[in-house]
């Protein structure tokens, strides 16, 4: 697939091209995981379907279960 471009707004939001979204499956209100590889400059965006999906991507030093993950992760996805 070639390049897509699209803008950010004085909101810091960025539009999904169709293309993508349905290429993706992305649906609306659906979450989505960000990865900067700041060596390369560039920004990796993936869908996820549960926060559970994202087991192991993040390095932590607490014992959480996974229901306490995904009330952790809602609750701040709420605030954002």
């Amino acid at each position: 697939m070639k390049a897509i471009l699209s803008s950010v707004t004085t909101k810091g939001q960025v539009v999904i091209p169709h293309k993508i979204r349905k290429k993706l499956n992305i649906r609306p209100q659906q979450k989505l995981s960000f990865q900067i590889d700041e060596k390369e400059g560039f920004i990796k965006v993936m869908p996820v379907e549960d926060i559970l999906d994202m087991a192991g991507s993040f390095k932590t030093t607490k014992k959480y279960s996974a229901e306490e993950i995904r009330q952790k992760f809602e609750k701040e996805y709420e605030r954002i």
